[in-house]
């Protein structure tokens, strides 16, 4: 305790502008960047964040954090909204009090349903049909079509780069960058999607077919 006590006291910070410095004063809280033990104890600084309903899942990566609340039938529009704001609330207050900022411009929500119509609920942040956590493309409906787009345009611009690079490298080299950059994404996550819908294993074969030939491998 002392040893960590030592690291993290006593610091002071400035800011520089050309050849113009700011004054120096202390830094009274937060964690130190740049630093190896910097991700350890921001986990340690972020470990009491608790759900407010036990039902609540709760998962953060970093500073992002996001909650998994289920919707029952028996539940009302209104309940579910002020179940939301509960949770919601109790992580703006976790963040006040840890001298942190919840930054409500970056703030979404997403209902994940099967059902073909519209659930509508009034939150002060934005209800999307899409939302990104991780680099993989989470949809309201369930389906994996979207992110495999996504992923098809990602691939295909760095199938475009590996055509380049193939003329100035060597074969071991291709087949290096092919297992880096492309193969990498194709395969990242697969366990989450179990099985895929025509399209969106159309997609990626079609990428994965491309970068071999490029790579000599078929």
């Amino acid at each position: 305790i002392r040893w960590l006590d030592s690291y993290l006291c006593g610091r002071s910070h400035r800011i520089r502008i050309n050849t113009v410095l700011s004054s120096l004063p202390d830094v009274t809280c937060g964690i130190p960047l740049s630093f190896l033990l910097g991700p350890y104890l921001f986990v340690l600084y972020c470990h009491d964040i608790r759900p407010l309903l036990p039902e609540t899942f709760t998962f953060s990566y970093a500073d992002d954090i996001n909650e998994v609340l289920s919707f029952h039938n028996y539940m009302s529009i209104s309940e579910f909204e002020t179940q939301i704001m509960s949770e919601y609330d109790k992580i703006s207050d976790w963040a006040l009090s840890n001298k942190m900022y919840l930054n409500i411009n970056k703030t979404r929500a997403i209902i994940f349903t099967k059902k073909t119509h519209n659930v509508n609920i009034s939150l002060p942040f934005p209800l999307v049909d899409q939302m990104k956590l991780l680099g993989v493309t989470f949809s309201s409906n369930l389906s994996w079509s979207s992110h495999f787009q996504n992923l098809y345009s990602n691939c295909s611009l760095r199938v475009v780069i590996l055509r380049i690079l193939k003329t100035y490298v060597s074969h071991d080299d291709v087949w290096t960058i092919f297992e880096s950059h492309i193969e990498s994404l194709l395969l990242y996550s697969a366990p989450l999607f179990g099985k895929l819908n025509g399209i969106s294993l159309s997609l990626s074969q079609r990428i994965f077919r491309r970068a071999k030939r490029l790579s000599h491998l078929c």
